[in-house]
């Protein structure tokens, strides 16, 4: 259990070494603000501080109405109560750097993302080291560590690596309760698993399919009391969480979970095409979560589930049920976000549930690899080495990356999948260019702007960029500016915008493999780039 305890560690140390988006911290520099952290920061944050001022109080239906009408509802309380939480107490404990009066920052509740995915990590080795022995359960943890998609969620405020870890805990607990056969009891306690999912984000309601479809493939009827017993502990669960609920269970429930469909439209840039989120073909789910993956990991997750399967078809005892579940779990999310009509967008974002158990199966194939070689434990540590050595480089743009199945992201560019899309590549870095190649008193238009509280978030969390003497703006052609700043989020660029990357940028500081970014350029008279 020690070594995936080291590796643990240190993915949560280079974490936190790498987390400052915007000089808040004495710290290296890591992903920029990105657009939906806005949202998750100042809602846990204010969640936090009702609590602390009315206690019990604020369970009360007309605090709680209060709360409703002050706070996004969007998504459960659970992850952003964790980075409310975050937010008060590095806050209290560090010296945060915050421009005059910005009451939160992103910098103090980021830390919460990085614990999660290091329990995450933890917790996905110490499962596969039982079940596999300690081989897998080393690389299990060392495959979820250094996937760079995982690792780079794992420093912004949001709500991924909650959602990782909650919804790891309710695969793994019933993998480890209900292997030797279903019972109620057990059925309760992976409710209240699956319930925790549940109060995070709503991709929880995909851990129930292959859960209830492999329990009765291999129970049959034995499986319907467990299963009914999760079901009743998991929504009951959500339900004492969420206050939010008690006001109107019956309408709040329908709300909520109908919001998953009723939704403004995003776009997507793949093989060269713009798509809308529901017209994007069902090859993108798959495709993105294979090229997403260092190229060693998805062949030691292939070799891993190749193993799963011919270990199924021999036999059918309590280790090959839990493998089972195992791969169903990590196959199954990106299944369903390739169904056609299913919203999908921003990468692997919405499918990131499916690393955890994957990495179980990568941790197999891996170990089996290690195997054959001499002296296994250096292989070990040579690729735990190897593994975190390549997550340096691409500091900090994480999200980016794209593995040599396709060229990196060089290759991936070239062939028309989108290089970013979160806006992380406008680090602080990034910004001080800005402000020293700006002339004081300048407009500068950002682009893409998705919502109106993006662009003053930038100013809210940088002491920088609120003492600099330019105005940010939303980019729009009606709107006049001097320059524009913008990230490469091809799916919501004009055709100008997306030109200006490819001629003489007034800045470029932030690249990865070759490949632009986010850049400063001067824009004419009517809004349009000058390259």
């Amino acid at each position: 259990m020690k070594p995936i305890a080291a590796v643990a560690a240190t993915a949560l140390l280079l974490c936190l070494l790498t987390i400052d988006p915007a000089g808040n911290l004495p710290l290296p520099e890591g992903p920029g603000l990105t657009i939906d952290e806005p949202f998750n920061v100042e809602t846990g944050a204010f969640l936090i501080r009702a609590e602390w001022e009315y206690g019990l109080a604020a369970l009360s239906p007309a605090t709680q109405e209060e709360i409703f009408a002050a706070t996004l509802n969007d998504h459960p309380p659970l992850g952003r109560v964790l980075l409310g939480v975050s937010e008060a107490v590095v806050s209290a404990v560090l010296p945060v750097d915050k421009p005059p009066g910005t009451l939160v920052t992103a910098a103090a509740a980021r830390p919460a993302s990085a614990i999660c995915f290091a329990l995450t990590v933890l917790l996905v080795g110490w499962a596969t080291r039982r079940w596999a022995g300690d081989a897998a359960g080393f690389f299990a943890a060392l495959v979820l560590s250094t996937t760079p998609r995982v690792f780079g969620h794992a420093h912004i405020a949001s709500l991924e690596s909650a959602m990782n870890l909650t919804y790891a805990a309710g695969v793994l607990g019933v993998a480890a309760l209900w292997a030797k056969g279903p019972r109620w009891k057990t059925g309760l306690v992976c409710g209240v698993l699956w319930g925790l999912c549940l109060l995070t984000k709503i991709q929880a309601v995909l851990l129930p399919v292959p859960v209830g479809l492999w329990a009765l493939w291999y129970f049959r009827g034995r499986a319907v009391v467990p299963l009914a017993a999760m079901a009743a502990a998991g929504l009951l669960t959500f339900f004492v969480g969420w206050p939010h609920l008690w006001i109107d269970p019956v309408g709040h429930f329908a709300k909520y979970f109908g919001s998953a469909s009723d939704r403004m439209e995003l776009h997507v840039f793949f093989a060269g095409e713009r798509y809308g989120d529901r017209s994007v073909p069902w090859l993108y789910a798959p495709v993105m979560f294979a090229v997403t993956q260092p190229l060693a990991w998805l062949a030691g997750g292939l070799l891993g589930a190749w193993r799963v399967v011919h270990g199924a078809r021999k036999s059918e005892d309590e280790a090959s049920r839990r493998w089972v579940l195992l791969l169903a779990s990590a196959v199954f999310p990106v299944l369903f976000f390739a169904v056609p009509k299913f919203a999908t967008y921003d990468g692997v974002r919405l499918f990131l549930v499916a690393y955890p158990p994957w990495a179980c199966v990568c941790g197999v194939g891996l170990a089996e690899v290690a195997s054959r070689l001499k002296r296994p434990r250096a292989v070990h540590w040579a690729a735990a080495i190897v593994g975190f050595l390549l997550l340096l480089p691409q500091r900090p743009v994480w999200l980016s990356h794209y593995s040599l199945l396709v060229g990196g992201t060089r290759g991936a560019a070239a062939l028309g999948v989108e290089p970013t899309y979160w806006g992380d590549s406008l680090t602080d870095t990034f910004w001080e260019e800005v402000v020293r190649e700006v002339p004081a008193g300048s407009t500068v238009a950002v682009a893409p702007t998705l919502h109106q509280f993006q662009v003053p978030y930038y100013t809210s969390q940088s002491r920088m960029l609120a003492d600099a003497e330019i105005t940010l703006v939303a980019y729009s052609p009606e709107t006049p500016a001097d320059y524009v700043v913008a990230f490469r989020r091809r799916a919501d660029l004009s055709p100008e915008l997306a030109a200006a990357f490819d001629g003489k940028a007034a800045a470029e500081v932030r690249t990865w493999d070759g490949v632009r970014l986010s850049v400063l350029q001067p824009l004419g008279e009517q809004g349009t780039s000058v390259p």
